[in-house]
């Protein structure tokens, strides 16, 4: 009986240290604030350490705003911390607001090559006219 739960033990502890192994992606939708009316904005999904490669993207409908995958662009950034690789997948997007005030964007969903699903958190974003003593870019 000791024999039986000490492989017990020993096959959950094996399991636990293969789950902890396996990283944990990670969608961060990234938008300014505020967002400026009919104004197209950049803004990006990035996502980090993906099981696999997004194949495909659905945005959910959203009443005065439009939000859109340029056809060129997004990055890809390797970094190595202690012999551990993350890597994080920028998505440009182009977003157009036409509502003035607090707008909610809920979770967009990523669909990625081997059949798993990411998903944004939901977000809410101001939409506000810019200050117009402010000109130009700056940097």
């Amino acid at each position: 009986m000791v024999i039986a739960w000490r492989r017990w033990a020993w096959a959950v502890t094996l399991v636990v240290l293969a789950l902890s192994a396996i990283p944990a992606a990670e969608v961060v939708l990234n938008l300014p604030d505020p967002l400026i009316p009919n104004v197209q904005m950049p803004g990006d999904i990035q996502v980090t350490d993906a099981p696999s490669t997004v194949v495909n993207i659905t945005f959910p409908s959203i009443p005065g705003m439009t939000i859109d995958v340029p056809d060129e662009g997004g990055s890809v950034q390797t970094t190595v911390v202690n012999g551990k690789a993350t890597t994080t997948r920028g998505i440009p997007l182009l977003v157009t607001a036409r509502v003035l005030g607090l707008n909610h964007i809920p979770p967009i969903t990523l669909h990625l090559k081997d059949g798993s699903i990411l998903q944004t958190q939901a977000l809410d974003v101001r939409v506000e006219h810019g200050n117009p003593n402010l000109a130009g870019e700056a940097y």
